[in-house]
């Protein structure tokens, strides 16, 4: 048994989005995750983009505005098997550009323990990594504030518009990185992922983003605390998803990213006597 968890920052209503949109519900049918982090959720007049993407599944949700401009909102939002029993909504540091950047943070009701889950989506400029550096400061802190609360190891996840050796990713792995507070966290895919590829989520082999001519990156992740001493969390497996096309349509500009978590504690080793 494992706790299966989905990220995927779903472009909005950008290019051909109800076919899109027939996409990414088919990748949630094959993976039929437990939890899934969204991003850039297209919000407006009463229309929730993570309802209609979710519309026939069993599923709560809870969602946090993430990006404004006039009358454009973009939202960060958690789909969960199980209850979302709290809720609270962190503003990170931002610019004076309307590029508001936020976490959703969700306690979640699972059969096998509280789990504390945090999906967010920072700065996206390529020159804009000290702002950066300041939200996932915040985001550490927000972990070390939640961490006694739940069972299970914390999980973060999203779009963090960084490359794994950022110093905003090396500050939330516990690496060296600038003077801060600092969590760590495991990047599931350096535990458990692919050692073949580099799990690249931005990539050149997407037709939408071929024009930018820029190199493939790996911008979405899900980290994990520490498994506990039984085993709970330890990650299982992890690999990038949402990376097919069908009749030249993919399912968004980003790949999604998939893990699966360990949620039954370990046996102990039977004793036995050496002669």
């Amino acid at each position: 048994m494992s706790l299966k968890i989905l990220t995927l920052n779903v472009w909005n209503h950008g290019g051909p989005y109800q076919k899109r949109l027939e996409l990414i519900r088919g990748w949630i049918r094959q993976l039929q995750p437990d939890v899934i982090g969204f991003q850039e959720i297209f919000v407006k007049d009463g229309y929730n983009q993570a309802k209609e993407i979710m519309e026939g599944h069993d599923y709560y949700l809870e969602e946090v505005q993430s990006f404004q401009w006039d009358d454009f909102v973009l939202s960060n939002a958690v789909a969960s098997r199980w209850p979302i029993t709290s809720s609270e909504k962190h503003y990170l540091p931002r610019s004076d550009e309307p590029d508001i950047r936020a976490a959703l943070c969700v306690s979640i009701g699972a059969p096998f323990g509280s789990i504390g889950f945090i999906v967010t989506h920072l700065h996206w400029k390529p020159t804009g990594s000290q702002l950066r550096v300041t939200q996932a400061r915040e985001l550490c802190a927000l972990i070390e504030k939640e961490k006694d609360r739940h069972a299970f190891p914390p999980i973060l996840v999203g779009d963090f518009n960084a490359v794994p050796d950022s110093d905003e990713i090396r500050l939330i792995k516990g690496l060296p990185a600038p003077k801060g507070k600092s969590y760590p966290l495991l990047d599931a895919w350096e535990v458990a992922g692919d050692p073949k590829t580099a799990g690249a989520t931005f990539s050149n082999r997407n037709a939408y983003l071929q024009k930018e001519s820029s190199p493939d990156r790996r911008f979405d992740y899900i980290f994990v605390g520490s498994a506990t001493p039984d085993g709970l969390g330890k990650v299982e497996t992890c690999r990038v998803v949402c990376d097919q096309e069908q009749a030249g349509v993919w399912p968004s500009d980003h790949f999604g990213v998939y893990a699966e978590l360990r949620i039954d504690p370990f046996t102990a080793p039977t004793a036995t006597t050496v002669r």
